[in-house]
């Protein structure tokens, strides 16, 4: 969300109002000026228009001159003017295990899709290349989504159909979840990072720990970069990543990013100056386990209040002061917060009642089955 706008001192005192209240006043006093006369009922519209041209269209106007406010179309034109594309939604990935008979094709760009709901329409893999089924009779295939987004991410054993029957495919099934589909890059995100362009000019673009930072980050499906520098005489810079949600990322999406800095098939576009040795990883997981005896408020039972402080525990797990560490009196705070908990003890997290804390190539993680209330 926009950060709040404060009206400038000259846009204020501009209501329906105060404007009838201004033009009634300069008005001969052997006019009639009472309320819903002719000359009241003349001024009005008049007020009303203008009133909405100061408080809504010129501060809306406004808004949009700097990227800080600016939201929509305008907001995507400060980003174009710096060179910075909003990072488009990405199809999900998947490996599919088909058998069938051999020397049956698939063609690149066979169509496979999950199952159709009254609710949902199914969604639809892509085979990346042509294969034949050999003489096992069982082949792997890559696949990718048809459509980008995180609603892509289907979960194991659900993409199972062909769109179109193809003679000698006896089964088709995911082994393994789709991954790596991710939504549009968020307003506040393309936001921040326009603020984060415009802070750091003036700063060397040839290499520097906030270029590494701002070049992972153009990459569909990153939700943060940690750099560090080379600290021997490698000269290897380390970039460690997570996902959009904030969680490790596949192998896949540091493939992405590593091709993206250093194009090794493109060198003349190569963003990594000369001889800079890239490595780029995932974050590490640390489970995060809470604990606690709490004591309910009527009318809610533990898996109501469970499910109301995993929202508030995650929220605390992806806020800034949490990448390094922890807090154990934050996640007590966040517990005595929680609606329908009355009082809790006992609390431990990971085993123990004291902080977490997060290593440099680590990032917290947390699920409702890792709560236990008793």
């Amino acid at each position: 969300m926009a950060q709040e706008f404060k009206l400038p001192e000259f846009m204020k005192n501009e209501s329906v109002d105060d404007i009838m209240t201004r033009m009634l006043k300069v008005l001969p006093e052997t006019i009639s000026k009472e309320e819903n006369g002719w000359v009241s009922d003349l001024f009005l519209p008049a007020a009303i228009e203008h009133s909405r041209a100061v408080e809504f269209v010129l501060s809306e106007a406004l808004k949009n001159i700097v990227p800080r406010y600016s939201y929509g179309d305008m907001l995507l034109y400060h980003a174009e003017t710096r060179g910075i594309k909003r990072r488009s939604a990405s199809p999900a990935r998947a490996v599919l295990t088909i058998e069938g008979e051999e020397g049956t094709v698939i063609p690149k760009g066979f169509m496979f899709c999950t199952v159709s709901t009254q609710e949902k329409s199914g969604i639809v893999f892509k085979a990346e290349n042509e294969c034949t089924i050999p003489e096992s009779g069982e082949i792997l295939i890559e696949t990718t989504a048809a459509e980008g987004g995180s609603k892509t991410n289907v979960a194991a054993q659900t993409i199972i159909l062909m769109v179109k029957p193809v003679n000698g495919i006896k089964s088709i099934v995911n082994k393994e979840p789709a991954y790596d589909g991710f939504d549009e890059e968020s307003e506040e995100d393309l936001r921040q990072r326009i603020i984060e362009y415009d802070l750091m000019q003036g700063v060397s673009f040839i290499g520097s720990t906030a270029d590494y930072r701002r070049w992972a980050m153009e990459v569909e499906g990153v939700g943060d970069a940690k750099i560090i520098s080379a600290s021997d005489d490698t000269g290897t810079v380390k970039i460690i990543l997570v996902d959009m949600d904030l969680k490790p990322v596949s192998e896949g999406l540091c493939d992405d990013v590593y091709n993206h800095i250093m194009r090794p098939d493109s060198p003349y576009e190569r963003l990594a100056p000369i001889n800079a040795v890239l490595n780029v990883i995932s974050a590490k997981p640390v489970n995060i386990f809470v604990k606690a005896n709490i004591i309910l408020e009527d009318g809610y039972t533990a898996d109501m209040v469970k499910g109301l402080f995993f929202e508030s525990l995650k929220n605390y797990i992806l806020s800034d002061g949490a990448k390094n560490e922890i807090k154990y009196a934050e996640i007590g705070a966040a517990l005595i917060n929680t609606q329908g908990i009355a009082d809790y003890k006992n609390l431990t997290l990971n085993g123990a009642e004291d902080n977490i804390i997060i290593g440099s190539e680590y990032v917290a993680v947390v699920s409702e089955e890792g709560i236990e209330f008793e």
